[in-house]
């Protein structure tokens, strides 16, 4: 190899070195990370938005069960229930709820005695984004027991304090669910007990007017969220 051929190839060495990375042995090269934005991630939605319509207003039908005190002897109503609903947050529901109905026992398609309530209650929701929840309930009102063609006035003398406490599960679509509910009652004495008594055929019947009162209800019902 002559002088200039090996100048020549010497030259392109010492170039090819200026560019290239030299590292020595052992060493370890840290490169710069660019920061990367996750491609992929969804964030989920919510399966129902509880705050996007918060009033809801609720039918529902089923029956209770009531016995004096110290008695075993229930008797049966069959009953409706109208609530209003609004939902003060995600979890907590404020309720309105007017119901009533006529005494239905077996082989008898209707009793002289009706019930009718007047609560206002609360519904704590474990479960509020989820299309199926349950929910613990309780409330206060108003209760009477009498006969069913009783006067204003004798429904007025009948009127007991009410206290209803109990759990439910509801599914629920966007503005339509449906739910079903088992409560506990304990009703007071009633304000008055004369004239109160029906003239009925059950022997019971002066105890369910008079007397405190406790027992059960379990209804099915609908309601639409707006």
């Amino acid at each position: 190899m002559g002088f200039r051929s090996w100048l020549v190839s010497t030259s392109v060495l010492v170039a090819f070195a200026t560019t290239a990375h030299a590292q020595a042995p052992g060493e370890v090269e840290v490169v710069p990370m660019t920061p990367v934005t996750p491609v992929g991630i969804v964030q989920v939605a919510p399966q129902v938005s509880p705050m996007a319509n918060r009033w809801s207003v609720g039918l529902s039908m089923g029956s209770v069960a009531l016995a004096p005190k110290d008695s075993e002897d229930a008797t049966h109503f069959a009953i409706g229930e109208l609530a209003v609903r609004f939902r003060a947050t995600p979890h907590l529901e404020i309720e309105l709820a007017l119901g009533g109905g006529r005494q239905h026992e077996d082989g008898m398609a209707e009793g002289d005695l009706e019930v009718d309530t007047a609560t206002i209650g609360l519904r704590y929701r474990f479960l509020p984004y989820r299309h199926w929840n349950w929910y613990l309930l309780a409330g206060l009102g108003a209760a009477s027991v009498t006969s069913h063609d009783a006067s204003d006035d004798v429904r007025h003398d009948a009127t007991r304090g009410v206290f209803e406490a109990g759990i439910g599960t509801e599914y629920r679509w966007t503005h339509l669910a449906i739910s079903a509910e088992l409560r506990g009652i304990a009703m007071g004495e009633p304000k008055a007990t004369s004239e109160v008594m029906p003239q009925a055929s059950t022997v019971s019947a002066p105890a369910m007017t008079t007397d405190t009162l406790s027992g059960g209800q379990l209804t099915i019902g609908a309601s639409y969220y707006f």
